[in-house]
């Protein structure tokens, strides 16, 4: 589901602000919504080059995680 930036923090303000009533977290914050509207790109050659990091296929990423949510009855 795909929502519009000025739509998506208007409800991120209201999940924040039912979230502090309740004591829930909340479903999206501001916070969320600004980071995910920057569409940051992140480069780990340094990580790669010093540690040894690597990445595996984002397939097998999915696999597994639907494997777990399987496991965990989330889905």
């Amino acid at each position: 589901m795909f929502l519009p930036i000025w739509l998506a923090n208007t409800v991120a303000k209201l999940a924040e602000s039912s979230a502090k009533k309740s004591g829930k977290k909340p479903l999206m914050t501001t916070f969320s919504v600004y980071n995910l509207a920057r569409n940051n790109t992140f480069d780990y050659s340094k990580a790669k080059e010093e540690l040894g990091y690597t990445t595996r296929p984002c397939a097998e990423t999915v696999k597994d995680e639907v494997a777990w949510l399987k496991k965990e009855h989330k889905i």
